[in-house]
């Protein structure tokens, strides 16, 4: 039987070019800081793969074999900034689970509707699709006008109840 997750388990290993030549070598004992690419604040992750188990101030430390990993919730975009031992420093950004992002917008009178997508950036890729006809008639004048950490801004006629089905890449 496997274990259920409800979250995307992230495997990593610190390694080093070694002092002479072009060889790898482990890197013990790394610090691994997590924070939310979309807020630069710590990553809420977690040990288990049901998510109950937080780590505490999102810190990790690499095994003797220069392995870590965590658990983290799904739309969900991290950056690891990673401190070894001697001093180097490495970061990497962007980090999230495989797969878009999704949302649904329905439209208020309003010019303008921000929809939350938990984990998209202002660098986001967004591709609308209407699911009813009123959306469909919206087609032409409606677009993405903004996009921030997760959120997007979605201009439209003034026109309420029109639905949309939103597919968004985090980065």
């Amino acid at each position: 039987m496997g274990v259920i997750t409800t979250g995307f388990h992230r495997i990593g290993n610190v390694t080093t070019r070694a002092s002479f030549g072009l060889e790898q070598q482990v890197v013990p004992g790394a610090t691994i800081f997590v924070t939310s690419t979309a807020s630069g604040t710590a990553a809420t992750i977690y040990y288990d793969p049901g998510l109950s188990v937080a780590i505490s101030g999102s810190i990790l430390t690499a095994d003797i074999y220069g392995n870590y990993s965590y658990y983290m919730p799904m739309n969900y975009c991290v950056t690891e900034t990673i401190s070894a031992p001697q001093g180097s420093l490495s970061t990497t950004v962007n980090i999230s689970s495989p797969g878009p992002l999704v949302a649904s917008l329905t439209t208020t009178s309003a010019t303008t509707d921000v929809v939350t997508v938990s984990g998209c950036t202002a660098n986001c890729h967004v591709v609308m699709q209407p699911t009813n006809s009123a959306a469909a008639t919206m087609c032409g004048s409606t677009y993405v006008s903004a996009k921030s950490a997760n959120s997007i801004t979605v201009t439209h006629p003034g026109t309420s109840g029109a639905t949309f089905d939103i597919i968004v890449t985090p980065y």
